[in-house]
């Protein structure tokens, strides 16, 4: 869902960090994720790690250390993230959209192509102000084949 653009001033918003719906946690033991568990690739134990200490990429090495095949030297990466933002109702006036893909055009821009009740849209958006622009969920979560659970999000628009 895409809010109307006067929505900037939802509860929570301040145009700064991330937005009060963008929560996420990178959780190796969720059973529904299609890698982590209690150890990571190297044997240590592995934690849940909120976004917010990894935003500046700063991801510890103590149980996040995975390899994407037997053959390639273990990295730093999250596991299997979920989204938790709080629920949110729509304001009147705000836009549903739904079969969203997201094509990166540069690794800031984005365009965003969707189905509405107003028909197929397209447009670009700066990917850097995504977290801050999402204000709650809607509907129940379900896991991508990608291994991200995450519930409708709700952005607010600031154009």
């Amino acid at each position: 869902a895409i809010a109307r653009s006067g929505a900037a001033g939802a509860p929570g918003f301040d145009g700064r960090g991330a937005g009060p719906g963008f929560r996420v946690v990178d959780r190796p033991s969720s059973p529904a994720g299609l890698t982590g568990g209690a150890w990571d690739d190297v044997g240590r134990a592995t934690s849940d790690l909120p976004w917010v200490a990894t935003a500046a990429g700063a991801w510890p090495a103590d149980g996040h250390l995975w390899r994407g095949s037997f053959r390639d030297p273990p990295e730093v990466l999250p596991s299997h993230l979920e989204v938790e933002p709080e629920p949110w109702d729509p304001a009147p006036g705000a836009a549903l959209l739904h079969d969203l893909r997201v094509h990166p055009l540069t690794p800031e821009r984005w365009a965003i192509e969707a189905s509405s009740s107003a028909g197929r849209l397209v447009f670009e958006v700066d990917a850097a102000t995504l977290p801050r622009r999402c204000v709650g969920s809607l509907g129940a979560a379900r896991t991508a084949a990608v291994g991200v659970t995450t519930p409708g999000l709700a952005f607010v628009r600031t154009d």
